[in-house]
């Protein structure tokens, strides 16, 4: 039952930090402080919006998603970032419950998906935010002693070392925000969770590059934003990669063990 309510409960701040995180990313794009006092404005006609147009989920529902003041068509994008945080909050809590794990699982969820967003909206991985990924997961391993923290160390030279070779080998195939993204998560994950969720994000990414030229929906020469597909595979590691670890008889240390 505490299991229910812990699940409940974070699944409804997963929504309200979606939308937090919804306006950093965009904001961080648009080169707009996203701290202070400046207020959230509608996209379309910059009217100044209220406590009540900015509930997660219920106010672009009860609004049909357009704005109280103009009647303009809300993006679709809000809502569906308020319900994907929603959603990974209650899976990572509902997996790992209230420990350090769960508190990794959940932030790294959250700030993956935000250098996400903004690799989506820009093509561009800002180094400030994808490093916060590695401050909250080197605070964390300070609570497992020693062993932990070399894991974290070892883990961003795993996560981030495989992009920066490749960026080497490449001569800037990829983007150098991508090796500071992975770097962060391998300090949160560990060095053997970091390797894996680097295969999985370039497995994903491959996976949807190669459709997209199938259909002719992109060239081969055309750039792919990297940062979705990273998150995707450090997601799917925080909930399943000890599982997976486990079947090549690997653990994955703390605090995911």
């Amino acid at each position: 039952m505490e299991n229910i309510y812990l699940v409940s409960l974070g699944s409804v701040l997963g929504a309200i930090f979606g939308s937090f995180f919804n306006a950093i990313a965009i904001r961080t794009v648009e080169n707009r402080p996203w701290w202070g006092r400046e207020r959230s404005l509608c996209p379309i006609c910059d009217h100044e919006l209220s406590s009540l147009d900015l509930i997660p989920l219920v106010s672009w529902l009860a609004l049909k998603g357009r704005c109280r003041h103009c009647k303009g068509q809300i993006s679709l994008r809000y809502p569906l970032v308020e319900l994907l945080f929603a959603l990974w909050t209650g899976a990572a809590l509902a997996r790992w419950g209230a420990t350090f794990g769960g508190l990794g699982a959940v932030l790294g969820g959250w700030l993956m998906m935000l250098n996400a967003m903004t690799d989506l909206d820009s093509g561009y991985v800002y180094d400030k935010l994808a490093a916060t990924i590695g401050i909250v997961g080197i605070a964390i391993r300070f609570f497992g002693g020693l062993p932990a923290v070399l894991d974290g160390v070892y883990g961003a030279l795993a996560g981030g070392g495989v992009i920066a070779v490749i960026i080497v080998i490449s001569r800037g195939g990829m983007g150098w925000g991508d090796a500071t993204l992975m770097a962060g998560a391998g300090v949160l994950l560990g060095w053997k969770t970091a390797f894996l969720a680097s295969y999985l994000g370039f497995m994903i990414g491959g996976t949807v590059a190669l459709a997209m030229i199938a259909t002719k929906k992109a060239g081969r020469k055309d750039s792919v934003p990297l940062a979705p597909f990273l998150a995707a595979g450090v997601m799917i590691a925080l909930i399943w990669g000890p599982y997976i670890l486990d079947f090549w008889y690997y653990t994955p240390g703390w605090p995911w063990s």
